[in-house]
């Protein structure tokens, strides 16, 4: 919960968001990204009620800090004097968000704000293999980016809340896609109906950024590890956890020699190389490109400081044996081995299929095969036999119907159309109350942790949230 520093700033600061964008520069033209709108007023106040204040704090108006369009922008302009923003976390270890987000030099962070401390806590926590060792550094940093110099203040704390049916067994890991192979229903029905609020962007894997792309990626695709329900980490295209040298800097993998592509097609080392190699691409424009910074030469590839991909440091030392190198040692970068950053790829299928490879002839490692996407209308997969969870799968076809509206999303699962929204398509937030008393619809209200925030960053530079003690 909000220390008390923290709830007052929070309270009070907000309160002067909407009186003055400060100019850490000034522009021909201003341009003010703060909009004044009425809010709640419960939800400050709540935030109050659970801390102990000083004196009582009056809400009369509170504003919301809205984005601008362009966020990279924010730090160029700094018209402002607050962003909101949230990040949900890629993988399991505090330094996606303490690090990569909050970090001074972080592309994802526009308080400006820096700390010695800070930064030398974050450095030692890169390099402690000791677990605990580890979170006691992460959590002595985020005390001086939270509570000691207020440069960040966190509104809420994700969570997934959907409705699944009774009877259906379905089993979600806080990172990554539903493993939906490990699903099945009491009376052993063999088909799952998942509603997506929202075409698929892409089905490619080294592009794909969003949530809806991933719940359907994840099926058809496999990386060297996945996470289980708890969070910790399990081999799936490797046959065990890596081999970790003594400096921290070099990940041996042995990957599953039985594993095969859907048509028939071994699944090497080799191919893993392809994918990392084509996310970094800078032709390929991936997103989470950032995310394998973390290997030698990866940046310098991604970047352009050079058009050699053979600089990066993953390499096949056989058909089934990976080697990565790192730029030093990181005690997370098992986590990252089970993100989509480290799909394998098949080159000559993208190759041969253009841009919309996906579409017309996707060949993929997951346990269950492609058999149809219509835009805007569904997406439908069925168990591939030949892959070892596929064929122990009781789940044999997975039906998506793409359904973009919340109400009649509700309306069809409470007429039995689909058996889940999970994780893409919510229902709509004003039915909780009724949904929660309905004998039937409450059993069946399932609420899930979401590693991530919501927070107002304050802009350190900006007239009235330059002070951040």
């Amino acid at each position: 919960m909000f220390s008390k520093k923290t709830a007052l700033a929070l309270c009070m600061t907000l309160v002067v968001f909407g009186l003055v964008a400060a100019q850490c520069v000034a522009p021909a033209q201003p341009e003010t990204i703060i909009q004044t709108v009425e809010v709640e007023k419960e939800v400050i106040k709540e935030v109050v009620k659970e801390v102990e204040v000083e004196k009582e704090v009056e809400v009369e108006k509170i504003v919301e800090v809205t984005p601008t369009p362009d966020p990279m922008a924010l730090g160029e302009r700094c018209t402002y004097n607050a962003y909101r923003m949230g990040w949900v976390m890629d993988y399991a270890d505090p330094n996606n968000i303490v690090n990569e987000v909050f970090h001074p030099d972080s592309p994802f962070q526009y308080t400006f704000w820096d700390d010695e401390a800070f930064r030398d806590l974050v450095n030692e926590a890169l390099v402690t293999p000791d677990q605990a060792e580890r979170q006691a550094l992460w959590q002595q940093a985020q005390s001086i980016l939270v509570d000691d110099m207020t440069a960040v203040l966190p509104i809420y704390h994700y969570d997934r809340s959907t409705l699944v049916k009774s009877g259906l067994n379905a089993t979600f890991p806080p990172f990554g896609a539903a493993q939906i192979w490990k699903w099945s229903w009491d009376d052993g029905r063999d088909t799952v109906v998942d509603a997506l609020a929202t075409d698929p962007p892409t089905l490619d894997p080294q592009l794909s950024t969003d949530t809806t792309s991933s719940a359907v990626i994840g099926q058809l695709m496999e990386t060297m590890y996945g996470f289980k329900e708890d969070g910790t980490l399990e081999p799936v295209g490797a046959v065990d956890f890596p081999e970790v040298s003594e400096d921290g800097t070099v990940y041996t993998i042995h990957l599953d020699p039985e594993a095969k592509w859907s048509d028939g097609e071994p699944v090497t080392a080799q191919h893993y190389v392809d994918g990392i190699t084509r996310l970094l691409d800078p032709e390929t424009a991936a997103e989470y490109a950032y995310v394998m910074y973390y290997i030698d030469g990866a940046e310098e590839f991604n970047t352009g400081e050079t058009d050699d991909p053979g600089i990066v440091d993953v390499k096949a030392l056989d058909d089934f044996t990976l080697e990565i190198t790192l730029t030093g040692p990181q005690s997370f970068f098992d986590s990252i081995l089970a993100f989509s950053t480290t799909y394998p790829a098949r080159l000559d299928v993208i190759e041969a299929g253009g841009d919309l490879w996906f579409e017309t002839n996707f060949v993929g490692n997951g346990p269950y095969l492609l058999e149809e996407f219509v835009h805007d209308s569904h997406v439908t997969m069925v168990a591939n036999e030949d892959h070892p969870r596929g064929a122990a799968a009781t789940i044999k076809r997975i039906e998506m119907p793409i359904i973009v509206e919340e109400a009649t999303r509700l309306a069809a699962y409470e007429q039995d159309d689909i058996d889940t929204g999970y994780p893409t398509a919510p229902f709509p937030e004003e039915e909780l109350p009724r949904i929660l008393e309905d004998p039937v619809l409450g059993e069946e209200f399932t609420r899930l942790p979401r590693p991530g925030t919501y927070y107002v960053g304050l802009n350190t530079r900006g007239e009235h949230t330059d002070n951040l003690h």
